[in-house]
């Protein structure tokens, strides 16, 4: 019931503008959901996806400190690494999540 509706969910939420990739995310947990459960309810759907572990319902849930480093005295990809070797901890367990971008803007990994 819920993978038969989800072509005319997806249009409906591009047509309102919104994003196209979190759309795609929200269809594949949907895709997900209904291979993991025996129920079906829309509002289960919901509750599902809303606690799902993914970036972008993390990010839903999140309070959090965005911060803007101006003029530093080192690069983006060292103070990543210094994160990823002080922090790991926390970001394994998802009690951290950091995004970062270069001076041009392009996203680390």
């Amino acid at each position: 019931m819920i993978l038969d509706a989800l072509p005319e969910y997806r249009a409906d939420w591009v047509i309102a503008g919104k994003a196209a990739s979190t759309v795609d995310t929200h269809v594949a947990l949907l895709h997900r959901f209904v291979s993991d459960t025996d129920s079906q309810t829309v509002e289960e759907a919901r509750r599902w996806i809303t606690a799902a572990p993914t970036r972008s319902m993390q990010r839903k849930r999140a309070h959090g400190t965005s911060l803007m480093i101006l003029d530093p005295h080192f690069d983006a990809n060292e103070l990543k690494e210094a994160l990823e070797r002080y922090w790991w901890p926390a970001m394994i367990d998802n009690r951290l999540l950091v995004s970062m971008r270069d001076a041009e803007g392009n996203e680390l990994e």
